[in-house]
């Protein structure tokens, strides 16, 4: 299944890598898992930034449909979550997060928490999928080409924006990965590892840097839309954008209502 949908990533795709001072919003995380006595997800804060970022560069959620080009309005970021099943075994499972620029950082680090505790049995677009990977060979290559060729179709199945981790938390050298591309763009997320960096004086500093790897779709992203799209995403993830006081208070209201998890999960 995975090779048939790799075979339609996009013919015109450019791929880059670089890094993003992360010491500030590792600390950001620490505070706020502290005062909210709750898991705070980097994965979900990085997917946070790439939507913010998405929102504000539309180029990045649009896509060629015929002979028109279609922006779509919410940003439907697709990611691998792991799952541990009842025998102990882990496993990733491609998940969306629906409009993820119109949700808070603590809605989607909730979210993600109740999704990786839950069974997806239940989800419309992992039912589909699943269905798709019992046809036979030479049909499933068919259905993935008309939902790779239509981003209506491609939205309902995957999301318009794709976003990957291989970070692991005992991982310190340089890691970075370029993501194969199905969608307009995608990211990966590597290894946190250390850079002598100059602080606002100029004098150098030990920082933690964040590796990430991205591919776009150079028929739809120019360079410059694509660099300030980078610069904003390195802006959201370096400045620890969302993990404040309002993080911590919708977290604390999210675990007294008790969404989505049970109280053995909380």
């Amino acid at each position: 299944m995975i090779v048939d949908v790799l075979d339609h990533q996009r013919p015109h795709t450019v791929s880059g890598f670089g890094e993003v001072r992360f010491s500030r919003a590792l600390a950001a995380i620490e505070h706020c898992r502290r005062r909210s006595r709750t898991v705070v997800s980097v994965h979900a804060f990085l997917l946070s930034c790439l939507a913010r970022a998405a929102a504000e560069h539309p180029a990045i959620v649009t896509y060629r449909h015929r002979r028109k080009l279609v922006t779509f309005d919410d940003v439907d970021v697709a990611t691998m979550l792991e799952k541990r099943l009842p025998d102990g075994r882990r496993i990733a499972v491609a998940y969306t997060f629906r409009a993820a620029d119109r949700r808070s950082l603590a809605e989607i680090n909730w979210e993600m928490r109740a999704v990786s505790r839950r069974s997806l049995n239940e989800d419309p677009a992992v039912r589909s999928r699943r269905r798709i990977a019992r046809l036979p060979g030479f049909v499933r290559r068919l259905v993935f080409r008309r939902i790779m060729t239509n981003p209506f179709r491609l939205r309902r199945a995957y999301g318009t924006l794709a976003m990957s981790t291989i970070r692991g938390p005992d991982v310190m050298q340089p890691l970075f990965t370029l993501p194969p591309n199905l969608c307009t763009a995608s990211m990966t997320i590597g290894s946190v590892t250390q850079r002598f960096l100059p602080d606002e004086h100029g004098h150098p500093v030990l920082e933690k840097v964040l590796c990430v790897g991205g591919s776009v779709d150079h028929d739809i992203v120019d360079g410059m839309i694509m660099m300030r799209f980078c610069r904003r995403f390195a802006e959201l993830g370096g400045t620890a954008a969302g993990l404040d006081d309002a993080f911590i208070a919708h977290t604390a209201a999210l675990r007294a209502a008790g969404h989505g998890l049970s109280r053995r999960a909380r």
